[in-house]
């Protein structure tokens, strides 16, 4: 396994604090100032740009290796975005009760 180095030298950890620091601080302001009805939003909020970091590094990773995304690996993130879009629309336009222990289980079966 290869070291891991937690300075500012490594890309990702630079990009980690520009990407993510200012979302946290975002997500605890908008937690303070919203109504308890509307806490989905910054967890929401959190939770993407997480998942929008976290594939960014995977795909980073795969570029500087060489390595090209096969068709499959474009499915199945095309099917994984689909099923979160189509989830939030039906829990939140439709208002279908899902809980969001269940909407997490079932993104994360997706995946």
């Amino acid at each position: 396994m290869k070291e891991f180095e937690l300075s500012f030298k490594n890309k990702y950890v630079k990009t980690w604090f520009i990407w993510m620091i200012p979302l946290i601080i975002l997500t605890l302001i908008l937690f303070i100032f919203l109504p308890l009805s509307y806490h989905w939003i910054p967890a929401l909020l959190l939770t993407i740009g997480a998942n929008i970091f976290y594939a960014w590094v995977k795909l980073d990773k795969r570029k500087n290796r060489g390595i090209k995304m096969n068709k499959y690996n474009r499915n199945i993130i095309f099917i994984v975005f689909t099923v979160i879009m189509s989830l939030l629309i039906f829990t939140y336009w439709f208002k279908l009760n899902f809980g969001y222990g269940q909407l997490f289980l079932i993104i994360a079966g997706g995946l």
